[in-house]
């Protein structure tokens, strides 16, 4: 279907949160957020999808479009906790809060299990003031594909991302079968 507008434009990963005047850090913060992922002819969603337009982009198989099983969200943020296990935000700190544990996708310490394929990785910075800049532990290359003007003319290889910015969000594609099974 034709649609009006620069095919290379193509949006494909978003967020929300609340935007309640005065609360909007302390919402994000709290994890009133979420990522979502739009699809195109581009970007279907299914790497199986071998039509010259399709990117084939690490994703799945199973369904039509939207796969997630190799398509992952990861939304990163530093959080802070009481002595009483509830998380800590100071509402009248204007200097920007800064916590002293990180997370993703709201989890301290998570932990995923990767098979020896190529994964796509969304990430969000949700953190309210901290910037990060992201590399992979060995210093192995993996390839940025797409950034807040959504996905890149094309694939850029590097050691480490370029410093990311509260809700800016880049995509990256991680080779994980030159690494050998068990913890790394």
């Amino acid at each position: 279907v034709k649609v009006a507008g620069d095919w290379r434009e193509t949006m494909s990963t978003h967020w929300f949160h609340d935007h309640m005047f005065s609360f909007t850090s302390q919402n994000v913060y709290k994890g009133n957020a979420a990522m979502f992922n739009l699809y195109s002819a581009l970007d279907r969603g299914n790497e199986a999808i071998n039509d010259g337009v399709n990117l084939r982009l690490p994703s799945g198989t199973a369904n039509d479009w939207g796969n997630l099983d190799y398509d992952v969200n990861l939304m990163l943020a530093d959080k802070a906790w009481d002595a009483n296990g509830q998380l800590a935000f100071d509402i009248f700190d204007f200097d920007g809060f800064i916590g002293d544990r990180m997370t993703v996708n709201l989890t301290y310490k998570p932990y995923f299990e990767v098979e020896r394929r190529k994964y796509r990785f969304r990430i969000l910075n949700a953190s309210v003031s901290r910037f990060f800049k992201l590399a992979l532990s060995d210093g192995s290359t993996m390839i940025q594909i797409a950034n807040d003007g959504n996905l890149l003319p094309s694939p850029v290889p590097l050691t480490q991302l370029d410093e990311q910015g509260i809700a800016e969000r880049y995509d990256i594609v991680i080779d994980f079968s030159r690494y050998t099974p068990g913890p790394n």
